[in-house]
């Protein structure tokens, strides 16, 4: 789209309008004065029209606009329930050590919110086992019922995304990000049916020890998607659970 300045629209309407009707030649000869005369009011309405020479140029009708923009990076600031840490070898350690963190934050009826894997450093909330347990056993179903399927659309997800790559040009990377990319969905299809029957023990293991059952399926989930799917709450720093219970409210579903 030209990026033509709203002032001068007016005055190219006008000159077409006087080139049609008002600048007729007759035999090549000047213009009949009869002709050629405008009125006194349409030549004030052309100098008010006219743009100065030296007059900044006016805005343009359409900003413009870039196609297709490249969208933003997440980031842990932004998208903290979308981005989780990343998984390191100790995320998946089934025996831990746990600390109260006394100097973090506090419930706010008293009491530190937060329990810290001693292993990784990651702070995770501090709930009551009794309810811990309670969301494992949930997560046993759960697991079996809607992972199941959520893992199948996951895989068939970074299939499709591996066509697209492989198949069609994607201008905004280059041939090398295109394989990184790729490698990274394939990896991801290959461990999601393990992630799963990982989630499943884990949520089995969590009934018999809460907290470390809940670092394990919360590990198992971002193998699988990169972030939470059933239990946000389970992730490190989490920000929300997944049946809206508020996230400062202890013991909460």
């Amino acid at each position: 789209m030209y990026n033509i300045p709203l002032s001068y629209v007016p005055s190219f309407a006008y000159e077409a309008v006087c080139g049609l009707f008002c600048c007729r030649k007759r035999n090549g000869k000047e213009l009949d004065e009869q002709d050629a005369t405008v009125s006194s009011a349409e030549k004030v309405a052309k100098a008010s029209l006219a743009e100065p020479q030296n007059a900044p140029s006016a805005q343009p009708i359409c900003p413009k606009v870039t196609l297709c923009p490249v969208p933003p990076k997440l980031t842990v600031t932004d998208y903290p329930d979308k981005i989780q840490p990343k998984l390191i070898l100790k995320d998946f350690q089934p025996l831990n050590i746990w600390e109260v963190d006394t100097n973090g934050k506090q419930w706010p009826k008293g009491g530190a919110k937060f329990l810290v894997d001693t292993s990784t450093g990651r702070k995770y909330l501090k709930e009551d086992t009794s309810l811990i347990r309670k969301k494992c056993a949930a997560l046993v179903l759960g697991t079996l019922v809607i992972q199941s399927v959520t893992a199948i659309l996951n895989i068939a997800t970074r299939v499709f995304a591996i066509v697209k790559l492989l198949c069609f040009w994607q201008g905004e990377l280059t041939f090398k990000a295109r394989l990184l990319e790729t490698r990274d969905h394939f990896l991801k299809i290959i461990a999601t049916p393990f992630a799963l029957i990982g989630m499943l023990f884990a949520s089995m293991y969590g009934v018999i020890r809460p907290y470390d059952g809940r670092k394990l399926y919360a590990s198992m989930e971002r193998l699988a998607y990169d972030r939470a799917v059933l239990a946000p709450c389970f992730q490190p720093n989490p920000t929300h659970h997944l049946l809206g219970g508020k996230i400062d409210g202890q013991n909460v579903w």
